[in-house]
């Protein structure tokens, strides 16, 4: 998802909040099953993934699909008081370094 596309979404909450060692671009979906981070934000802070394997497969809104075969568990996203806990699966994202599942 585009951040333009976040504004006419209900479901989805968009913010800058610290990720470890830095402030990240972050989509909060109450719709996602999963939690993922970009390729980039794990090269940018140097992580390592707990368990790699073909773990997770997700259809593409053009109906192709992907393996996510990364997967970096224990980390959290904190928003004002509240801490995200996340397992988050390593994604292509274009334009955040974080998609969180949400429940609200």
């Amino acid at each position: 998802m585009r951040k333009e596309e976040t504004a006419d979404t209900p479901n989805v909450v968009t913010g800058t909040f610290p990720f470890l060692t830095q402030f990240v671009d972050v989509l909060f979906d109450s719709g996602a099953t999963h939690s993922f981070i970009s390729s980039k934000l794990i090269d940018t802070l140097g992580l390592d993934p707990t368990q790699k394997s073909s773990l997770l497969t997700v259809m593409l809104p053009n109906g192709k699909t992907v393996s996510c075969e990364e997967l970096y568990e224990g980390y959290s996203v904190k928003m004002y008081e509240c801490e995200f806990p996340a397992n988050l699966y390593k994604f292509e994202l274009t334009e955040f370094g974080l998609s969180l599942e949400w429940t609200g």
